[in-house]
């Protein structure tokens, strides 16, 4: 029953992490930015909601195979950063549009009424709120962490590389081992053989002396 439980457990981890490496290479593969916010929104929903097993089963994952999806994994964090760039600075266009109108519409105003100072009063406000609402973006697209993410991956990707090759090293060396003891199997053979073709020419030695011994008498 344990072992049953286990395999539907294992299956079930399978599927998830296949799923989760389908998203991420939906979302890398797609080409149209609405398209791809969509797939990286719902790839990070995923992530959300299957954390605990994606990264229980990645980590069982052999070396190489670990490092393929590691290394989407950060692709993925890089179009994640695109997105926010690419959304931060539409924002801070809407903002400055935004606030050209509005400074054009004072001074249309401003000139109607034949009022300088309220032309002049009104930049400065215009211009202090849109000051105040660029420096909001830093916060409301925030990279930072993301980026923290990327380089925590990045560390984890030269471990796997050096694991990797560790692993290479350490077969190549179990692949000499395994070449040594097929040689010391090889002399043994050799010694066996050599031991019996000795024993035989004993033997004939032996036989040819007993002749000798026979034709002397």
């Amino acid at each position: 029953m344990d072992e049953k439980k286990e395999e539907e457990h294992k299956n079930t981890g399978e599927e998830t992490v296949k799923k989760y490496v389908d998203l991420l290479d939906n979302t890398l593969e797609t080409r149209n930015p609405k398209e791809k916010i969509k797939w990286i929104n719902k790839t990070k929903d995923y992530l959300l909601s299957h954390s605990y097993i994606i990264q229980k089963y990645i980590e069982n994952l052999d070396v190489r195979e670990k490092y393929k999806v590691i290394l989407k994994l950060k692709r993925f964090k890089e179009e994640e950063i695109l997105k926010k760039e690419t959304a931060e600075k539409d924002y801070t266009k809407v903002i400055f549009m935004f606030s050209l109108l509005l400074m054009l519409l004072m001074a249309v105003l401003g000139l109607t009424n034949k009022d300088e100072l309220f032309i002049i009063y009104s930049f400065i406000v215009i211009i202090a709120f849109t000051m105040l609402l660029v420096s909001t973006t830093g916060y409301m697209y925030d990279v930072s962490g993301t980026r923290r993410e990327i380089k925590n991956i990045e560390n984890w990707l030269i471990e796997l590389r050096e694991e990797e090759e560790l692993i290479k090293e350490n077969n190549f060396l179990k692949q000499q081992g395994q070449e040594n003891i097929n040689d010391i199997d090889l002399l043994k053979k050799e010694n066996k053989t050599f031991k019996q073709n000795n024993k035989k020419l004993e033997e004939e030695i032996e036989e040819l002396k007993l002749k000798l011994s026979n034709y002397i008498k």
